[in-house]
């Protein structure tokens, strides 16, 4: 449809009440994740926007946190 694919991004808060972050390709598949909890969201927001600017960002759809 695009030629490229398009991405999601999400900020959430895990079950132990730290933060994470996942991107989710367009077939709903998550196809990144944080891999570690942040104690801060701020911290998660940062690393998130790191790797989207470097390699990702130009597909992606949304960021929702």
């Amino acid at each position: 449809m695009f030629g490229f694919q398009v991405y999601s991004a999400e900020v959430y808060r895990d079950k132990a009440g730290e933060w994470r972050w996942r991107i989710t390709a367009r077939n709903g598949k998550i196809i990144a994740d944080s891999g570690e909890g942040y104690k801060r969201s701020g911290a998660c927001v940062r690393m998130l926007k790191k790797l989207l600017r470097v390699d990702i960002g130009k597909n992606c759809l949304s960021v929702s946190v």
